[in-house]
């Protein structure tokens, strides 16, 4: 499985370290990859008792989108798995509202840059 952090997200918080996104630890690398994708793309803040994100996902041509937002009790892997539905990328950026799809936009692009479809 391939991994690519964002990095950087046009999101903006108000935690005093959330100027830059945080890695995913590596059991929740884990985690993510027993679901079998083929690659995930990712951005990750964390917060004093909770974290931030969004991700997607492929395996086989199919696209999957996951909040991966959380408080303490949970991780961001928490509901990270494969289920029926998948789209296509570019119908990822239409399904919700603006606000919305300013989570998954610059993760699309970055898919589309390392050659996804």
């Amino acid at each position: 499985m391939k991994v690519f952090n964002l990095g950087k997200t046009r999101k903006r918080y108000s935690w005093k370290d959330a100027e830059e996104t945080s890695e995913l630890s590596e059991y929740d690398i884990n985690k993510i990859s027993k679901e079998g994708f083929d690659a995930v793309f990712y951005w990750y803040i964390e917060g004093y008792y909770e974290g931030s994100g969004a991700m997607i996902a492929t395996k086989d041509g199919k696209w999957w989108f996951f909040d991966i937002s959380h408080c303490s009790c949970y991780g961001p892997s928490e509901n990270v798995s494969i289920d029926d539905n998948c789209y296509d990328l570019d119908k990822i950026l239409v399904l919700g509202t603006k606000e919305w799809s300013d989570d998954y936009i610059d993760l699309v692009e970055l898919a589309k840059k390392e050659g996804f479809k």
